[in-house]
């Protein structure tokens, strides 16, 4: 069982799954499946394991979701 958020880590991970699920919100709970699904942007790990820390989520914002909202990938 993983210890429970910080504060500052339960908000920063509220806005990024808000954020993906507005740059994902073509299929209804695709945007929350894919925040649990390992990503090759990150190295095989989930997107909710890298929210933990300022670095990690902004890995998820700027380098993943950014990117899918401007069509950097597909």
């Amino acid at each position: 069982m993983s210890a429970p958020l910080s504060s500052s880590a339960a908000e920063r991970a509220m806005r990024i799954i808000a954020h993906a699920r507005r740059v994902l919100s073509g299929k209804p709970g695709y945007a929350d499946e894919w925040l649990r699904t390992p990503q090759s942007a990150l190295h095989e790990h989930l997107p909710l394991q890298a929210l933990t820390n300022e670095a990690g989520a902004r890995a998820v914002v700027e380098e993943i979701l950014l990117g899918l909202e401007h069509g950097f990938f597909a």
